[in-house]
C-alpha cells in the first residue's frame, strides 16, 4: 500500500539518498535541494510540504507540494 509520510530525523538521510529516474534528471532537482527549498520556504511563512513516499515499509520516492513561487539557485541576494 502506498503512503505519504512527513520527513523526519528518522528518514531524512534515506530521502536525501534517493535519486530521480534518469529521464527525470533534466526536470527535477535533487531531493536534498528540494528539502532545503522547503525549509527556507516554510521559514518565510509560505507553503511547502515535502513528503516521503512509501510502498508498505519501503521508501520509494520523495514528493513536494507547494503553493506559489520561490526563487531559484541562480538568483543573487
Amino acid at each position: 500500500m502506498i503512503s505519504f509520510e512527513e520527513i523526519t530525523n528518522k528518514n531524512i538521510w534515506k530521502v536525501c539518498a534517493l535519486e530521480p529516474f534518469e529521464e527525470q534528471k533534466d526536470f527535477v532537482a535533487e531531493d536534498i535541494q528540494s528539502l532545503a527549498e522547503a525549509y527556507a520556504t516554510r521559514n518565510e511563512g509560505n507553503n511547502a510540504l515535502p513528503l516521503a513516499v512509501y510502498d508498505d515499509d519501503t521508501l520509494i520516492r520523495f514528493v513536494m507540494i507547494g503553493k506559489g513561487t520561490v526563487g531559484n539557485e541562480h538568483e543573487s541576494a
